[in-house]
């Protein structure tokens, strides 16, 4: 077992190095979605923006396997242009209670990995999961009526996994965004696919810009 973090977020990451195959049809899947949130600018790296930490990750329920298991991208990857598989992990199992994850790949998962944990626990229809870092749809988020997670709630504390849990049981359906608070410029939004989750985001985006124009 060993404490990881980014100065971000923190957790026991319990991860064994080795492969795994997700299949070349779900890889460019989730390459096409992760090319698209660079490109809005929601995941990417900028020395001037979050300390100088990378952003963004992406993850997609796991076809086969583990109960709720995702693959999601690995640490300190956002900033690469593109990814291969070993630039992500697969996290096998997740404890939010004792704020700890298995994985395995030949990377270690996302930091902030148990964000998107709660709403493959919760949504069995649930296949995608996207956290960017949007300014304006978190200034915006109570115009856009978006449930958020409390300001209390930090990047990197159990309060904040714990704060999405509950989000993930509160609301309806199996499409949404959630705003974190006590996330700078922090949204997370989920889907029954890659596809429909990268759709919703961006709506939320160009009604978001709309309402900063006035």
């Amino acid at each position: 077992m060993a404490g990881m973090s980014t100065g971000i977020i923190q957790f026991s990451c319990h991860h064994r190095e080795g492969g795994f195959d997700c299949g070349p049809e779900l890889w460019d899947r989730f390459l096409r979605a992760r090319q698209c949130c660079r490109e809005w600018g929601i995941v990417g790296y900028d020395p001037a923006r979050y300390m100088g930490y990378a952003f963004g990750n992406l993850s997609l329920r796991w076809p086969c396997g583990p109960e709720n298991a995702f693959l999601i991208t690995g640490s300190g990857t956002s900033g690469l242009a593109t990814l291969t598989p070993n630039d992500c992990a697969l996290c096998e199992r997740c404890d939010l209670e004792h704020h700890a994850l298995w994985s395995v790949g030949f990377t270690k998962p996302s930091s902030e990995s148990l964000s998107h944990a709660p709403f493959y626990r919760r949504k069995p229809r649930v296949q995608a999961v996207i956290h960017g870092h949007c300014g304006v749809v978190w200034r915006h988020a109570r115009d856009l009526d978006l449930p958020c997670t409390p300001a209390s709630a930090t990047c990197g504390t159990p309060e904040l996994s714990h704060a999405l849990d509950l989000s993930a049981q509160e609301i309806p359906g199996d499409s949404g965004m959630v705003a974190m608070l006590g996330h700078e410029d922090g949204i997370l939004t989920f889907g029954p696919s890659i596809e429909d989750a990268l759709q919703l985001t961006g709506e939320m985006i160009a009604r978001a810009e709309r309402l900063d124009r006035g």
